[in-house]
């Protein structure tokens, strides 16, 4: 059986409105930091419904944020895998921090990590967000 692996990539937004990649902070790249395994029902709470019909979604695919940063768009370019050029991963989206704390993820505690170390820091829940899409 084939899978479907997230990456996710962790920005905030600076004092003059401008999104920043928050260095280090790459979900898929750093799991024994942020243990954020395939699960399908995390997935399909972010919008990517892979297997299970009764989840309720944050939000459906929104794409990249039209203002994403360079940082995290340089990271979607495929850039020759799998002989393909373009976007790299499918469903690309993104939340807010604010959105992941309205959203009950009782159930999901490798994910739960993840929304605690986001919660760290000093801005607005408005202000950080994770930009993520699936491969």
């Amino acid at each position: 059986m084939m899978g479907c692996d997230i990456y996710c990539y962790r920005e905030e937004r600076d004092g003059i409105g401008v999104w920043r990649h928050v260095g280090g902070e790459s979900f898929h790249g750093d799991p024994a930091e942020f243990e954020v395994d395939r699960n399908y029902w995390v997935f399909g709470s972010l919008g990517y419904n892979y297997t299970l019909d009764d989840i309720e979604a944050i939000a459906e695919s929104r794409g990249l944020p039209a203002d994403v940063s360079d940082e995290v768009a340089g990271q979607c370019v495929d850039q020759g895998r799998y002989g393909r050029t373009g976007m790299f991963g499918h469903h690309h989206s993104w939340v807010t921090l604010a959105e992941l704390n309205a959203h009950d993820f009782d159930g999901a505690s490798t994910f739960q990590g993840a929304i605690d170390r986001l919660r760290e820091s000093t801005k607005h829940p408005d202000d950080v967000r994770l930009v993520f899409w699936f491969d």
